[in-house]
């Protein structure tokens, strides 16, 4: 009774009384009655509820300081595609096909940032505390190429702006010439996801001093690097997905 009448004394009011005592189970009819409400709940249901709101809170929380660090790179856009074009390096097997001799890696664009993690992750951080933040990008390789076989001038670990030279052997550099004039060259677009990892600094409702520190292409299935182009429903790819000559 003196929950009811400490509720009667703040009216109106309401209360909750966890207990594992089942002698309280009629409390709530009788305070009803007298014109204030008491919740009555046993120790485990109270328990469980407050896990699943605490839960909800940490998810909640989590996904707004995920969203501030993908609006942080958004705004850093730029500062991230050149830091890509100046650090990213690959194989030129991934720009050019076995049929295709890759002649110059021309650059790369930032089509879209599809997720981030943290470390520490973002329900440890305190503002002021930095963090190392992985970005996975979806970038546009665009080449120059050729069609010839790719044998005759080894694959080698190419960054953009780099060229490919011309066979040394002489028999290989003459059939690399003929065929140099025979085909034409032209341009293609390699669609790769990117991994990227910045140093950056908790706020209290934001990222800041965002610090690109490495990049690399990520290792993906044959599936994903098919979805990555397609889409999640394996569409056609649009217009813009495709090289310019193939655009229309």
């Amino acid at each position: 009774m003196s929950v009811i009448d400490d509720l009667l004394r703040r009216a109106p009011a309401s209360g909750l009384l966890v207990t594992r005592d089942t002698d309280f189970r009629g409390v709530e009819a009788l305070a009803e009655g007298l014109g204030v409400q008491v919740i009555v709940r046993n120790v485990d249901d109270a328990v469980a509820i407050l896990r699943r709101r605490l839960d909800a809170v940490a998810r909640a929380s989590y996904a707004s300081a995920e969203r501030q660090a993908l609006e942080l790179a958004q705004r850093e856009l730029a500062i991230l595609t050149q830091f890509i074009a100046e650090n990213l390096e690959v194989s030129s097997s991934v720009l050019a096909e076995p049929a295709e001799q890759l002649i110059r890696f021309i650059g790369v664009d930032i089509a879209s940032i599809k997720a981030v993690q943290a470390d520490p992750p973002f329900s440890l951080l305190a503002p002021g505390q930095p963090v190392k933040l992985t970005f996975t990008l979806r970038a546009q390789l665009h080449a120059d190429v050729m069609p010839i076989p790719e044998t005759l001038v080894p694959a080698t670990t190419v960054k953009v702006g780099d060229s490919m030279t011309a066979p040394t052997d002489p028999s290989d550099r003459l059939v690399y010439l003929i065929m140099a004039r025979k085909f034409r060259r032209g341009q293609k677009l390699v669609l790769r996801q990117v991994e990227l990892d910045a140093e950056a600094v908790r706020t209290a409702g934001s990222f800041e001093k965002l610090n690109p520190i490495a990049v690399r292409l990520k290792d993906v299935s044959m599936l994903e690097q098919l979805q990555d182009v397609l889409g999640p429903g394996l569409e056609s790819p649009s217009p813009g997905d495709l090289p310019p000559g193939e655009q229309g």
